[in-house]
């Protein structure tokens, strides 16, 4: 059974604080775990593009950075 948000809290609202304190544990993993899934997934997206040559290299000389957007536009 799925809950609708509003529904989702109003059930929150019932429950005993000891649970609601295992819930928002819970939540908190579960938002954790979902963030490094996401972080996994762009690194691997980008050691592809890195692979693939379409990333470019990086530099710390402003002036090359300036000339690199310059060239984007």
């Amino acid at each position: 059974m799925k809950l609708t948000y509003g529904e989702l809290i109003e059930e929150l609202q019932e429950r005993p604080s000891d649970e609601l304190y295992d819930i928002a544990e819970m939540a908190k993993r579960y938002a954790i775990e979902g963030r490094r899934q996401e972080i996994r997934k762009n690194a691997e997206e980008s050691k592809q593009d890195f692979l693939a040559g379409r990333l470019d290299k990086p530099t710390n000389d402003i002036d090359e950075l300036m000339r690199r957007f310059d060239a984007k536009e």
